[in-house]
């Protein structure tokens, strides 16, 4: 490992997983960048659609034959009342205020797929849209839950969910209160710490898994676990 200490600035949902899926990886790859991330078929494909439904959402742009089956998830959030935003991006400081997506006093940045606010403020439904086919875990739509409140303080209630585009179904929107919204942010907060603790003493071990053997781009001179 350089000697080279990289300090810590900000954090995401993905930067976090990432960190935590395995140290070593992610220092390669989002800190140091020595290594590049492949730009595979599924992370294409991820960004196409998120391009198209932008569009859709923002400036009624048809959405391409491709994926044209997916128009029922925006004509749905279409037929309700309230403000329809999509492709939200959020940064806030440590005192969760919000800020400049790259200022420099940024703590976290967060994007909202899509979310629809009620007309006085109070409910918002916020939504990630999901390529794949695996239904991910609530942590993320609690980061979003956190996030939504820190915007409004009018906000009382947030419902949110995956729209599994590929099984063209919405999962059960978890619904989060405004009184909980200490505990979702203590939720991250030793998470985070941990991240910063990492980039303070430059420690990055590896964290061999089932990933390794395929899916790791960081190469055998990096890793001793890569390709195993």
């Amino acid at each position: 490992m350089t000697d080279r200490i990289y300090p810590f600035k900000a954090w995401s949902y993905s930067a976090l997983t990432s960190f935590e899926t395995c140290p070593r990886r992610h220092y390669l790859t989002r800190v140091a960048k020595i290594v590049k991330e492949p730009d595979s078929e599924h992370l294409r494909w991820g960004n196409f659609v998120h391009e198209a439904l932008d569009k859709r959402v923002q400036h009624h742009t048809p959405l391409p034959e491709t994926i044209q089956r997916y128009e029922t998830f925006v004509l749905a959030l279409e037929k309700r009342e309230g403000v329809l935003e999509s492709e939200q991006k959020i940064a806030l400081t440590k005192d969760f205020e919000q800020v400049g997506y790259f200022d420099r006093n940024v703590w976290l940045r967060a994007v909202l797929d899509v979310s629809l606010t009620s007309p006085d403020g109070k409910k918002a439904l916020v939504l990630d849209w999901k390529t794949g086919k695996n239904i991910p875990d609530d942590d993320q739509l609690k980061l979003f839950a956190a996030v939504s409140f820190s915007l409004s303080t009018a906000l009382e209630r947030v419902h949110a969910g995956y729209a599994m585009l590929q099984l063209n179904k919405m999962t059960p929107p978890v619904v989060f209160h405004r009184e909980q919204e200490s505990d979702l942010w203590n939720e991250f907060m030793p998470r985070v710490q941990r991240l910063q603790r990492a980039h303070e003493k430059n420690q990055w071990p590896e964290k061999p898994s089932g990933l390794c053997k395929k899916y790791c781009p960081v190469g055998k001179q990096n890793c001793d676990y890569c390709g195993w």
